[in-house]
């Protein structure tokens, strides 16, 4: 007779698959908060934190330890303070303009020298008594050369002849040396033709440029 057939193995039972779409440690059949970015710090419930409880998250929160209670945006963060200012009367502003002039100083000097000569004080002085009326003015004095001999020499000659009219100013009128620069140029800025001994004369000059403020 044939054998008998052997039973059917009992079926086994399969664990139940637990999905974890956002890998935020949470399965989704308890995520309350499905879709949560990778990497952002979840609670129990899935959901992403928010320490200030604001109702934005801390990953997307711009304004972190807002307090409890007040209004924000979508950043998180409470609406700018808009300070109001009263216009103040009219006559209460003085408007003030930054005024500049160019001023060219008749200041002579001995051939190489950077001593001033004694009938070329009365520019400097007029000079001297605008910084006075205006102490809020500023001068940068410049000393030009004409180009006979050496760029160098020139341009050495020319920064003590500017240092001598600062030097004259502040010393006589006591002016605060920190308003007054003085520069040498040399034979660098002519302001006319080196050529001709008129032009080389015009070119030997000590200008002034004076920066101040005027109350309309």
């Amino acid at each position: 007779p044939a054998p008998a057939p052997e039973p059917a193995p009992a079926p086994v039972a399969m664990a139940p698959v637990v999905l974890d779409s956002d890998k935020d440690g949470v399965p989704d059949d308890q995520d309350q908060c499905p879709g949560t970015p990778v990497g952002v710090l979840v609670d129990k419930d899935g959901c992403p934190a928010d320490s200030d409880k604001d109702g934005v998250p801390d990953y997307l929160d711009k304004c972190p330890g807002t307090p409890i209670g007040v209004s924000v945006d979508k950043d998180g963060c409470p609406p700018p303070v808009v300070e109001q200012i009263k216009p103040q009367a009219a006559s209460a502003v003085e408007p003030a303009v930054m005024e500049k002039r160019r001023i060219t100083l008749n200041v002579e000097f001995a051939t190489n020298k950077s001593i001033i000569k004694k009938n070329s004080y009365k520019d400097i002085d007029d000079l001297a008594a605008i910084m006075k009326q205006y102490p809020n003015a500023r001068v940068a004095i410049e000393g030009h050369t004409d180009n006979v001999g050496s760029v160098a020499s020139n341009e050495k000659l020319s920064q003590s002849r500017a240092e001598a009219v600062k030097k004259y100013i502040v010393d006589k009128f006591g002016i605060d040396a920190s308003r007054l620069s003085a520069k040498g140029y040399g034979p660098g800025k002519p302001i006319a033709s080196n050529a001709t001994k008129e032009g080389r004369q015009k070119n030997r000059r000590v200008e002034a440029e004076l920066e101040y403020v005027v109350k309309k």
